[in-house]
């Protein structure tokens, strides 16, 4: 796939990888510039490992009262919570290898939360655009904040 980006108004172009005159498709350039991305810095906010039935995922929160919350969780000077907050494509250049993320200005934590948005991360990776498009926040029960990684 070719990307070009300038001032130019953006328009398809042809798909340099498709042996036919297939055209590249918007998703196709948003992937594209996305994995040009990966290695970006991450901007403000604490950056945080989280074990959900044993998987790891990863959150950055950006609200200064979560990172408070956060540090007095892994201080253990309050219990474990469920960690909450709004699903979003991609993996937000912090949460690979999934293909989602919590957006950062929405993650909180909860003592109790609705089962629909319970679940493995695993399991929110195999069923996305349900969750994506249904659900549209994880709050895994079984959530625990492992460890501050930046």
């Amino acid at each position: 796939m070719l990307i070009a980006l300038g001032a130019a108004p953006l328009s398809i172009c042809a798909n340099a990888d498709a042996n036919n005159d297939e055209q590249v498709t918007i998703d196709e350039i948003v992937a594209g510039v996305g994995r040009l991305l990966e290695g970006c810095p991450l901007g403000s906010g604490a950056l945080y490992e989280v074990h959900a039935c044993g998987e790891p995922f990863r959150v950055l929160l950006r609200q200064p009262q979560a990172i408070e919350e956060a540090e007095r969780i892994l201080a253990g000077s309050e219990p474990q919570k469920i960690v909450t907050g709004e699903l979003r494509p991609g993996n937000g250049n912090f949460n690979g290898p999934w293909r989602w993320h919590l957006e950062p200005c929405s993650v909180g934590f909860a003592e109790a939360a609705i089962e629909l948005c319970d679940g493995c991360p695993s399991y929110v990776e195999e069923h996305l655009a349900e969750w994506l498009e249904v659900v549209r926040r994880y709050c895994p029960w079984s959530a625990q904040l492992v460890r501050r990684i930046r």
